[in-house]
């Protein structure tokens, strides 16, 4: 029962130098498993697309990988070919949410992918100037940019990376032509997109990065700059579709261990950024919303605190932290999503134990465990709520029996002394 299942690989960089798009994305994820495992990336890719095909619950979709070279250098390239006739073309947030909502994947995978597609359709909305229930998500409501999505959000879920980071984007010139018409790059979903985040233009004619390539890395990056320091275990190359001039169209992810310990307290001026904002004109019933818009935005978390403000009168105080390269699009949603015309921006610098992630065997399925550890010591083990509820709702059990086991498991669990970690 208390066999360890596997570790989290903990880390992983995204060197975006030949730009980002989902399917490249994807294909770097794949074939970093593919070398983790020791098989054919082809074949590894091949099986997972299928099995998530499957997942989604999606019809008419057939699925090809091959190894191709870009630039004179090898990459894994995906092709998803669907049935025009089993797939409207355009989807509303509402149809695509409820896709990746019934997909048989984990509820972490779920949700975060659904967070792309939010920040997706939030920046439609606002290229149209329509409200997002309206919206409609053409080139990114398609099947290949839904299984882009979900399957980088599981993919990078596999290979275990609970810290990713980026390198600047790289903006190319030119137009591209979608539904609307011919369009200036960087299209202006994207451009949205890429509010807030490091970008560089390059001389390269074509789309260098597309609205899903913004969207995964504007909502699953979280922090952007050079290789940081790790254990690397794997070195996945995913190729774009043409081989342009001057660039090697490759999305590379590198993926590894942390080196040293947990996350080391930021420098005086770098560190986290804490927004707040006292509001007392908002209906109680609209903060859960303007939450989850703060999280989708980037926050690392976000709560409500009752207080009373001058005069007696009772209002909350919204607080959210965030990383400084989501800082402008979080203070948009808090402006967009509630009431307030102004609010505090304060840096903050955090201390955290080091997190890893353990699977382990109970008696009704496997649960994933959060560690915490201050050096060798594990000092907490937390179990995923939402698998421990599943299990026990699916086997008639309470659901205290299936955390119990749960964290029972985890105490068997030995991680290594000194050496490479495995968070």
């Amino acid at each position: 029962m208390g066999a360890e299942v596997r570790t989290s690989v903990g880390r992983g960089w995204i060197d975006a130098a030949g730009g980002v798009a989902g399917d490249m994305l994807l294909a770097a994820c794949l074939d970093a498993q593919a070398q983790r495992v020791g098989r054919s990336p082809v074949g590894v890719a091949r099986v997972f697309l299928r099995d998530l095909v499957r997942r989604l619950g999606l019809r008419g979709v057939r699925i090809g990988a091959a190894e191709v070279r870009r630039g004179g250098f090898r990459g894994l390239h995906l092709d998803v070919r669907i049935d025009a006739k089993e797939h409207p073309h355009a989807r509303s947030l509402a149809d695509v949410l409820r896709i990746v909502g019934r997909a048989k994947l984990p509820a972490a995978v779920r949700e975060r992918a659904a967070a792309v597609f939010r920040r997706l359709a939030d920046a439609e909305a606002e290229v149209h100037g329509v409200p997002v229930q309206r919206a409609h998500l053409h080139e990114v409501g398609a099947v290949d940019a839904i299984i882009d999505v979900v399957g980088v959000v599981a993919a990078l879920e596999r290979l275990g990376i609970a810290r990713l980071s980026c390198s600047t984007l790289p903006v190319g010139t030119g137009t591209v032509c979608c539904t609307h018409g011919e369009l200036p790059l960087p299209a202006p979903a994207t451009a949205l997109l890429l509010r807030g985040l490091p970008i560089r233009g390059v001389d390269v004619e074509g789309e260098t990065v597309t609205p899903t390539g913004a969207a995964l890395v504007a909502t699953l990056v979280g922090e952007f700059g050079p290789l940081p320091a790790m254990s690397l275990d794997a070195l996945g190359s995913g190729a774009g579709t043409h081989d342009r001039p001057g660039i090697a169209n490759l999305t590379r992810l590198f993926a590894g261990t942390e080196s040293g310990g947990g996350r080391p307290a930021a420098p005086a001026g770098e560190g986290d950024v804490l927004v707040e904002a006292n509001i007392d004109d908002m209906a109680p019933d609209l903060y859960e919303h303007a939450m989850e818009r703060l999280f989708a935005a980037g926050a690392v978390d976000a709560f409500v605190t009752p207080i009373l403000m001058k005069k007696g009168r009772p209002a909350h105080k919204l607080s959210a932290l965030v990383e400084p390269a989501k800082l402008e699009a979080v203070v948009a949603a808090l402006f967009r999503e509630t009431t307030t015309i102004g609010c505090r921006l304060i840096r903050v610098e955090k201390r955290a134990l080091e997190r890893r992630e353990v699977a382990v065997r109970t008696p009704w399925g496997v649960v994933p465990v959060k560690l915490s550890l201050s050096g060798d010591e594990i000092l907490g083990r937390r179990p995923e709520h939402d698998v421990c509820r599943r299990l026990a709702r699916s086997a008639g059990v309470p659901l205290r029996a299936v955390v119990d086991a749960a964290v029972a498991a985890a105490r068997e669990v030995r991680l290594p002394r000194g050496g490479r970690r495995t968070s």
